[in-house]
């Protein structure tokens, strides 16, 4: 599917999961290198930057976790955004819906029809915009898992150590995820950094260093995100091993008290002058009372929440 977009003499291509047909349209129309164009059909391990003679073509990729869990799609985790940047005219590819792309296109017609908003007087402005609002998404995201930080936090001083395991697992894969996603970011826009001062010139430069200090904030987020989940595991697994330990103490001292008298009584048959343990009954009466007394320490755990 191919939206087009258009700002004065700026156009810009949005394709989701492209056909032949419709990249070779494009391919013919903007002069594209073959070698870019069949790429935008295949998916793109890593990120990476090639320049021609007229345009730029970037790959990244972003973590789009909780706007996929939404949609429940858990196994694309980081979603890759293809980009062909031109002087005037950008083409952007993607395998799946992306969010952010699709609110900066509402922005994009809406702002540009009634000349709200001034895109510069190349693609490269569109690209900066586009990228600006990626980035942007993805601080939503971190702050989404630094509320679940917080909220795992108050949970594990709250007797839920055990159930808090799991969460945090699971929020340490969201941020390896993140830290695997962008961990390339740097050295490609630092290499389209370049790319641009051929392309559009110097005038471009402070929107790169926008774009940069975006990347920049996204990574110090991820590394404050991944050291406070790093301290949470310590105190959950310190708070667990303490109950641990207590646990076992207490395990130890009750099967010391009962254990004893419990083998003595079977090993001599329940042998005693009591009166009532001369009854024909007595064996089961006994039997009952130990039951009794063994319902009674199961109850005590549970509710002292040793098992």
């Amino acid at each position: 599917m191919v939206k087009k977009h258009q700002y004065k003499d700026l156009v810009w291509y949005d394709l989701e999961k492209p056909t032949h047909d419709e990249v070779r349209e494009l391919m013919e129309a903007f002069n594209i290198d073959p070698l870019a164009a069949e790429e935008l059909l295949t998916k793109t391990v890593k990120p990476k930057v090639d320049m021609t003679e007229d345009h730029i073509y970037m790959v990244l990729h972003f973590p789009m976790i909780h706007q996929n869990m939404h949609r429940g799609l858990q196994s694309e985790i980081s979603q890759e955004i293809d980009f062909i940047i031109g002087e005037k005219f950008l083409i952007t590819a993607h395998y799946d819906h992306i969010d952010a792309l699709d609110n900066f296109s509402h922005i994009f017609e809406t702002e540009g029809r009634l000349a709200k908003h001034r895109f510069g007087n190349h693609a490269g402005y569109i690209f900066f915009y586009i990228l600006r609002d990626l980035y942007r998404s993805m601080v939503h995201e971190l702050e989404s898992i630094r509320e679940s930080l917080r909220s795992i936090e108050n949970k594990i001083f709250h007797d839920e150590e055990k159930k808090m395991v799991y969460s945090l697992s699971r929020i340490n894969r969201d941020l390896l995820t993140f830290k695997e996603a962008t961990n390339l970011h740097k050295s490609v826009l630092e290499s389209f950094e370049i790319a641009s001062k051929k392309l559009f010139g110097d005038d471009f430069a402070p929107q790169m260093q926008s774009i940069m200090n975006e990347y920049y904030r996204n990574h110090a987020a991820i590394q404050e995100s991944k050291e406070f989940l790093d301290e949470l595991r310590k105190t959950n697994d310190s708070l667990l091993a303490a109950r641990q330990n207590e646990t076992i103490k207490i395990s130890n001292i009750l099967a010391t008290i009962f254990l004893p008298p419990s083998f003595i009584l079977w090993l001599f048959s329940i042998r005693s002058p009591i009166p009532f343990l001369e009854h024909e009954y007595s064996f089961w009466i006994v039997a009952a009372c130990l039951f009794v007394l063994g319902c009674c320490i199961f109850v005590f755990y549970k509710f002292k929440r040793w098992l």
